[in-house]
């Protein structure tokens, strides 16, 4: 399954860039709710910290039910737990969020950098040929 993870790669081409993640650590799409930081990038799911800049890899170990959980995990251990009322609205939102990241990474190469800026990706480096 391709996945994306934080990296270091590309870091300061933007002087905006920000990594505050552990290297290679999953992350996943976060909108900071603080209405005066307004940052917005990629959320190490154990960290719960943040980078702009992350990396497309292929991760077999993972499937779309592993990422569920772990996404779910990282809300909990943020101390989001009673953001949903129900199962069903946990799963909508979680399985909304992971079809929106594997959109973005369909037609992306393992290797590329990307990085992120308000809503969507862009790519920052292609992998070599």
């Amino acid at each position: 399954m391709k996945v994306l993870v934080a990296t270091a790669q590309g870091q300061g081409l933007d002087p905006g860039d920000y990594c505050w993640t552990a290297e290679g650590e999953l992350v996943r799409l976060v909108d900071c709710p603080d209405r005066y930081c307004r940052c917005s990038g990629f959320g190490g799911v154990e960290s719960h910290r943040v980078t702009t800049t992350a990396l497309v890899v292929d991760r077999p170990d993972l499937n779309p039910e592993v990422m569920l959980y772990l996404f779910r995990r990282d809300w909990e251990n943020q101390g989001f737990g009673a953001a949903y009322d129900s199962e069903e609205e946990w799963r909508d939102a979680l399985e909304a969020e992971l079809a929106e990241l594997t959109g973005m990474l369909d037609r992306l190469e393992p290797g590329t950098v990307v990085e992120r800026r308000g809503a969507g990706i862009r790519v920052r480096t292609r992998p070599a040929a």
